[in-house]
Parts: structure tokens; sequence; C-alpha cells
């Protein structure tokens, strides 16, 4: 049984909702629950809506609950990507349980407030700044969805800055790409070992390097995804979802990054022999399996990229081939001054919702750069100037 009513009432802010619901929970006892301060009839509604959900989960409606409690109740109900939830999860013990830096996961989330995440942030001050952002970001997750469930009627994730250790950033472009002749090494050596763990980490080395692909889309890969002729390409559609799974549980989901992430990508010639010769030594319908049938871990492939190339003293990681291949796509325009339509291609190419990505990350202006382009636009205007 399940009763609902929304109630229109006037405030000193102005016009506000409230939504009142009666239920049995799970024991069969009649229970009555409220929510004050909605902005509008909607927003009451989808309230009650995601209490629906929650109750017929199984679960009972939290009164006053604990950032651990809410948090579980994020991870179950919210409609949000997997990465995003392993995410979330990952740093957990950070904030939660005994061995927690500050336990916050057993306070009542409405009593954490500005002051207390502070505190909470300047314990971890000597840690590096990249896991704290992240911890924190994972936060904010929380925090936003109590927000919207009115667990709390503010949000001080919203003013906490991060801090820690920053590394020094790599701003040589020339160390986010791999030679060809390096990378040559690192195939070579991959082939030479002869196992198929090892085989299928060239394969996927020439894939990637070769279309710009992601390491989670590759490994997703199908028979039916390759298309075969004078326009061979490849339908990306779908990604590996493995991190915190075991091989068993490991699965190809169609949720990609973006919109941009799904299309075709083409095959070019130098890769149609080596994948043609794959497809064809392989028994399953899945490109990279184990002899179960398992998709084979990405994870495990790329450590095994990286430990062969630091063999030959090579500095290498699989998603450093998208860069690569996005480097070998401008490299050849002169002066290494890109048009506005080579990037666009590349753009298309790589797959990127927005052309600034491409635009920001993958093209290299140094200081040669400027001031070749310099002396080359400005050098006949401006020789008369006395």
């Amino acid at each position: 049984m399940f009763s609902v009513a929304i109630t229109k009432r006037q405030t000193k802010r102005g016009y506000r909702f409230e939504a009142e619901f009666t239920y049995e929970d799970k024991y069969g006892n009649r229970k009555r629950c409220s929510k004050k301060g909605f902005r509008s009839a909607n927003e009451a509604k989808n309230y009650i809506k995601r209490q629906k959900v929650l109750l017929e989960s199984g679960k009972d409606i939290l009164r006053d609950p604990t950032l651990f409690e809410v948090f579980n109740e994020y991870m179950e109900i919210s409609q949000i990507q997997y990465n995003t939830k392993y995410n979330t999860r990952k740093y957990i013990n950070v904030w939660n349980g005994k061995h927690a830096i500050m336990d916050l996961g057993s306070m009542q989330i409405n009593k954490i407030d500005y002051k207390t995440l502070l505190r909470f942030c300047d314990l971890r001050k000597n840690c590096s700044y990249e896991s704290n952002k992240d911890i924190n970001n994972a936060l904010k997750r929380i925090f936003r969805y109590a927000y919207k469930q009115k667990y709390i009627e503010s949000n001080p994730m919203e003013y906490i800055s991060t801090n820690g250790k920053r590394s020094i950033p790599n701003k040589d472009f020339e160390k986010k790409v791999v030679s060809i002749p390096d990378l040559n090494t690192v195939i070579d050596a991959l082939e030479a070992m002869d196992t198929s763990r090892s085989r299928a980490a060239a394969m996927v080395c020439r894939i990637a390097v070769m279309t710009g692909m992601r390491l989670s889309e590759i490994m997703a890969l199908e028979k039916k995804d390759i298309h075969w002729g004078d326009d061979a390409y490849i339908d990306v559609r779908r990604k590996l979802l493995y991190k915190g799974l075991k091989k068993e549980k490991r699965k190809a989901s169609n949720n990609l990054k973006s919109r941009a992430s799904y299309g075709h990508v083409v095959i070019i010639d130098e890769l149609k022999r080596p994948l043609k010769i794959w497809c064809e030594n392989i028994s399953g319908e899945r490109l990279f399996a184990d002899k179960n049938g398992y998709y084979m871990s990405p994870d495990s492939i790329g450590n095994l990229v990286h430990r062969v190339g630091k063999e030959h003293g090579i500095d290498i990681h699989v998603h450093m081939l998208r860069h690569t291949f996005a480097s070998l796509l401008l490299q050849d325009h002169p002066d290494n001054m890109h048009t506005i339509d080579q990037i666009k291609i590349a753009q298309e190419m790589l797959r990127h919702a927005s052309f600034n990505t491409t635009l920001t990350i993958y093209t290299h202006v140094n200081q040669e750069d400027i001031r070749n382009y310099a002396n080359k636009s400005l050098d006949g205007i401006l020789k008369n100037l006395r």
C-alpha cells in the first residue's frame, strides 16, 4: 500500500511543496514519511518516485541517515556509469570505517558541516593532489545525491577545494607518444614471448596505434564488429567493464564515454592483413578472450606492455598509443601548424565529443613553432617599420 499527497504551502521564501506518503514496511507496519522545501511539484513527485523505488527494492526509508547509508543508497538506485560507481567505491576506506583517516561514514550526513570536511581534507594535505581530487569528487557525488534527496539542506562539499602534493607536470608532448621504432621493439618482444597473452598484447598495440581506439573498446571487440572490404572499418559500439570484477563478471557495455564515442573506425591497409589473420586464428567470437572464453583483463594486457617496454628502456602505456595515433595524423603539416580541417578530421577519427579536447591534448606548439610562425607572418609586413 502506497498513498501520496503533495501540498503547496506559502513561506517567507515563496511557495514551497511538501511531499507526504504512507507505506507499509517489510513487517507490515504502516508508516508515514514527509519532506518539505521542494521548489516545484515535479521535484516533490520525483522524490516520491525515488523513495518508491527504494521501498520496492526491499529497503526502508532512511531518516537522518549516515554518510555511509547515503552512499549505499546512491550506489544502488542512481543511474550512473559503471566507471563512476567504481571510482566512487574505490576510496571508501579513506572516509569510512575504523581504518579511515576520519570516519565520516558513521556520522549523520546532515551533521557533517564545512568545518568537519575541512578537517578531513587537512589530514590528507601531505597526500597526493591527484588522489585527494578523486576522493573529493567521490564525496561530492554522494553529497549532491543527498541534497537532491533532501537529506541535507545545503551541500558543504561544493565549497571544498582540493589540496595535496602536486606532481611536477610533464609539459613535454613527446613523452605522451611512442616512436614507431620503439613500438616495433615492444611488439617484437611480445611476439617472441609466444604466449596467448603476449600475442594478444601485440595485437592490441597494433590496433591502438593504427585506429586510436581506447583499450576498453579494443578488449570488447567481437568478430561481428569488423566489416571487411575495400572500405573496411570497425564498428565501435561497446566497451569492457572490468575494474574490480573477477573474470567471469567482466562484460561488454553499450554505455560508452560520450555520444561521439560511437562510430566507425577506418581499418587502414597496414592493419588489414594482421587483423584478418588474428580473426581467422581465434576460435570464439570475442577477439581477446582466454582459453575459457572469458574476456582478457585490460589491466593485465596493459601491465604486460608496460613491463616489456621497461625491460627495453622504453616508457610505454597502451593509452599512449592513442596519443601516438593522433600525433601521426597531424605531424606532416608544414611548420607543424595545423589547419582547422585537419583537427576536425582528427576529432572525428578519435571520436572526441569536443573539438577543444583534440585541440588541447593532441596538438602541440612549442617556442620554435611560435618563433617560425611569427617570423614568417610578420617579417614581410614589418620590415619597413622604422
